[in-house]
């Protein structure tokens, strides 16, 4: 389990802006926190995860950074301060989920 508040001093700590303050806006409460139940996926697939959501955290945005430099390095520059929205559509049959039940 970790809260909302958490999450967000864990990203701005990895993302070097650890002095932001985090703004409570009035209003309802919504989600306070998230927490996993993994028990389905250890059952169907025997999986569980390996790693803390910290180091899942600090891996992702090491990941991400190493992608935007990629990207620097190859000459193009792209606004990763904005994103486009993709249209849902209905899957097909070739990509359509399969459960185990």
């Amino acid at each position: 389990m970790i809260s909302m508040n958490d999450m967000a001093r864990v990203c701005l700590d990895y993302a070097g802006k650890p002095e932001l303050p985090i703004r409570h806006i009035p209003g309802p409460e919504g989600v306070r926190g998230r927490n996993s139940n993994n028990d389905l996926i250890k059952e169907v697939l025997g999986w569980a995860p390996a790693i803390s959501v910290r180091e899942g955290l600090r891996r992702t945005i090491d990941w991400i950074r190493g992608e935007i430099e990629k990207e620097r390095a190859a000459g193009r520059e792209i606004d990763f301060s904005k994103s486009t929205v993709v249209a849902a559509r209905k899957p097909t049959d070739e990509f359509q989920v399969k459960t185990a039940v």
